[in-house]
């Protein structure tokens, strides 16, 4: 994982934590308090890229904790990169995002993963 990615876990911990999940789709996660999380590839080059989908969520849940988990990097034409944003109701999983960057035809190029809540870009996940 990247150096900051900790920073960036605390940063959502401290937004999220004691909230309830009421909404999701793919693009977006939503809480009690109105919050949107989402996931946008803040800087990229060439055909490079970064996503993240939010894949499952169990509605009216209180947030726990907020854990990153299964890294994992591909190598292939390009370096891919991914990880699981997984979101807890004391030890019972309630949301999981898929994310990943990769870096592009022939490893040349970059992207970089970011989370938001509300348009607010909280920090950088992934870089590829």
């Amino acid at each position: 994982m990247e150096d900051n990615t900790n920073e960036t876990l605390e940063k959502l911990k401290t937004r999220l934590l004691h909230q309830r999940i009421t909404d999701w789709n793919s693009d977006n996660l939503v809480l009690e308090n109105g919050a949107r999380v989402s996931f946008e590839c803040t800087a990229q080059d060439c055909c490079a890229g970064a996503n993240g989908e939010w894949k499952a969520a169990k509605l009216e849940a209180m947030i726990t904790d907020v854990k990153f988990a299964n890294y994992r990097e591909y190598e292939d034409d390009a370096t891919t990169k991914y990880v699981e944003l997984k979101i807890f109701h004391n030890q019972n999983e309630i949301a999981q995002a898929d994310l990943y960057a990769d870096n592009g035809n022939g490893s040349y190029y970059f992207s970089v993963l970011s989370v938001f809540i509300n348009e607010e870009e909280i920090g950088d996940i992934l870089y590829s």
